[in-house]
């Protein structure tokens, strides 16, 4: 695992302070305290848990086992070094408080930043030719289509702003159609204007956002006669913003994989890589890294 600006001393530091903020609000929240159930003691508490799988999405490591013989020597000092078993079984537990952590993160970039384009992408499990033998998303996950074809799995929907920060996601099936989750990803957003590709043409769905102060502008669809001005041909291109946010979750983050053994391992490698990813645009500016323009 190599040491990078955010993995740095600083950055986990961060990350840890977070997430020990956060407990310390849930536990008061639920009137519940960390190890008041009889048993064994966890091996990490929960900020620990949640700062080392923040660590293994940021560490470009492409699975636990390989993840966990570099955490032992670069971070020994730091955590608790248990057991391969016992550290993959506390970092799983942590998954309920890292969706918790992500809608909070979420919600509070929706205050500051407006929307700006749509998109979803497809979350394979395995390879199509091996989906009737997939056994732990045979219920839940299907078969969908995307521009790179066919695949098994699920499709992930997400909103960003132009500064190409997600503002909401949502997980459907992978046969899902890409304008079903559209009221539930706008919900919270208003008065702002929305980029989409052809796969969202919706006259229904562009009057109902229209409504809310919502400009939905979508990409004409090939079989379209539809002249543009040379305005609205570089306003979609600036959608690809989107593309550049699932490049990074999928091929560096390592989001889809067909190694997890659960569900549990599936949907906590997703809501793992967005948490990490939207902790990393926070700490730019929480930190001013970046000199940003709130839209």
């Amino acid at each position: 695992m190599l040491l990078t600006p955010e993995t740095s001393s600083e950055f986990v530091i961060f990350v840890y302070l977070y997430f020990e903020a956060m407990w310390n609000e849930l536990q008061g929240r639920l009137l519940m305290e960390e190890g008041s159930v009889g048993g064994r003691s966890s091996a990490f508490t929960v900020p620990e848990g949640l700062t080392i799988a923040i660590l293994f999405s940021l560490s470009g490591a492409t699975d636990y086992k390989h993840f966990y013989s570099n955490f032992c020597i670069i971070w020994k000092g730091w955590f608790p070094c248990p057991t391969y078993k016992t550290f993959l079984e506390n970092i799983h537990r942590c998954f309920g408080i890292a969706l918790v952590c992500l809608e909070s993160l979420l919600k509070l970039f929706r205050r500051f930043f407006k929307g700006h384009a749509v998109d979803s992408t497809s979350l394979p499990v395995c390879h199509i030719k091996r989906d009737s033998s997939q056994k732990v998303t045979k219920h839940i996950a299907n078969k969908g289509y995307s521009t790179m074809g066919w695949f098994f799995g699920f499709k992930m929907h997400v909103v960003v702003s132009r500064q190409g920060f997600p503002l909401a996601v949502v997980i459907t099936k992978g046969s899902t159609d890409d304008r079903a989750p559209l009221e539930t990803l706008l919900k919270d957003l208003s008065d702002t204007l929305i980029v989409a590709d052809g796969g969202y043409v919706s006259q229904a769905i562009h009057d109902a956002l229209r409504k809310k102060g919502i400009h939905f502008f979508v990409a004409p669809k090939k079989t379209m006669k539809k002249l543009m001005t040379a305005a609205q041909h570089l306003l979609l291109r600036s959608r690809q913003i989107v593309e550049t946010l699932f490049a990074t979750l999928k091929y560096r983050m390592h989001m889809t994989s067909s190694l997890p053994r659960s569900l549990v391992g599936y949907f906590s490698r997703y809501i793992f890589a967005l948490l990490a990813n939207q902790l990393r645009r926070f700490a730019e500016v929480f930190f001013g890294k970046r000199k940003m323009l709130v839209s």
